[in-house]
C-alpha cells in the first residue's frame, strides 16, 4: 500500500471518531434541554412493543411509537421515545410499549424553539455522559498518537 493511501485510511478512521464524538455530544445537548421542554397533550396513533429477545432470553425490545401533538396552531407526528447517545445506552424502558393503545393521551416534551423536535421521555442517563467520554478520549488518543507518527 502506499502511504498516501495509509494516510487516507487513517484520516477516514480520525474523521468517523470525530463523527461520532459530535453526534453524542450534541445528543447529550438535546437530552439536557430537552429537561427544561414545555409538554403538550399527544395521541398515539402508533404502537409496537417491538419485542425481541437475544439468544439468552433476555429483553432486548425496543419499542416504536408515534405520537401526534399541536402546539399553538399546528400539528405535528413524532416518533422519539428519548435522546440516548450510542451503544453505551442500554433501553431504560424497554416496557414503554405494553399496556398502551392507539389513542391513549401521552405527554409530549417539545422544543419550543423547534416544535418539531419532541420526546415522551425527556432527561438524560450516567450512561449518556459516558458515551461522550468514551467517543472524546478515543478521539483524543487517535490525535495524540496520528500527531507523534
Amino acid at each position: 500500500m502506499a502511504y498516501s493511501e495509509i494516510h487516507l485510511i487513517f484520516f477516514s478512521i480520525g474523521a468517523a471518531l470525530l463523527g461520532m464524538t459530535l453526534w453524542s455530544m450534541n445528543t447529550l445537548r438535546l437530552a439536557l434541554a430537552s429537561r427544561d421542554w414545555p409538554f403538550v397533550e399527544g395521541v398515539l396513533i402508533m404502537v409496537d412493543p417491538g419485542e425481541r429477545y437475544d439468544k439468552d432470553g433476555n429483553d432486548i425490545s425496543r419499542p416504536r411509537l408515534r405520537y401526534r401533538y399541536t402546539v399553538g396552531r399546528k400539528t405535528y407526528e413524532g416518533s422519539r421515545l428519548w435522546y440516548r447517545s450510542g451503544p453505551f445506552s442500554d433501553n431504560p424502558t424497554p416496557d414503554l410499549a405494553s399496556g398502551v393503545c392507539v389513542g391513549d393521551t401521552v405527554d409530549v416534551y417539545y422544543d419550543p424553539n423547534q416544535p418539531s423536535r419532541a420526546v415522551l421521555q425527556p432527561d438524560y442517563l450516567t450512561d449518556d455522559f459516558v458515551s461522550v467520554a468514551v467517543s472524546a478520549i478515543v478521539f483524543v488518543a487517535y490525535l495524540a498518537w496520528r500527531l507523534s507518527a
